[in-house]
């Protein structure tokens, strides 16, 4: 009986968790210590509940691996929504999913990268990094709403609609 309150307590806090995980720490919050990270959790988790540590670690990836998966399929059907809607091209919409994914693949890197440097010196890479994507989404005639979907800024589900984007512009 104690064995299935503690998966059950498992479940319901790698479900809990997860939709937190989803939107990932900042590198800032990660270099100044500012916060839990995963591994940490898993482990108290683990160490609370008298669970193998590996078993939780694979509840997370799971439940990770899941979340991300749902974050992508609803992208890519709003991505062709806007080139049902005409406002994007077939062309358009291939470019912003393989620059989000290349994006995507060197986030863990740059999070690295960036745990390293200070303050200032990780703005000005981050802004750096933004004029490029704002160059290169210019260059494809993309408007950066699009990139931002899903990412917190002002796209699809954090602003709204993609409308939002350019009325957060015009204040």
């Amino acid at each position: 009986m104690q064995r299935k309150t503690a998966r059950l307590l498992l479940t319901a806090a790698a479900v809990t968790i997860s939709g937190a995980a989803v939107l990932r720490v900042s590198p800032a919050v990660l270099a100044h210590g500012g916060g839990m990270t995963s591994d940490d959790l898993v482990q108290k988790i683990a160490q609370r509940f008298s669970l193998n540590e590996a078993d939780v670690q694979a509840v997370f990836d799971e439940e990770r691996a899941a979340r991300d998966q749902e974050m992508q399929t609803r992208l890519e059907e709003e991505l062709q929504s806007q080139v049902d809607n005409g406002e994007l091209t077939t062309a358009q919409k291939d470019a912003i999913t393989a620059k989000r994914q290349e994006l995507e693949a060197a986030r863990s890197s740059k999070m690295e990268e960036f745990s390293s440097l200070s303050q200032e010196e990780r703005k000005a890479a981050m802004e750096q990094e933004r004029s490029e994507l704002e160059a290169w989404a210019e260059s494809n005639g993309i408007d950066m709403k699009y990139l931002m979907m899903g990412r917190g800024g002002k796209g699809m589900h954090h602003g709204g609609g993609p409308d939002a984007a350019e009325s957060s512009a015009d204040e």
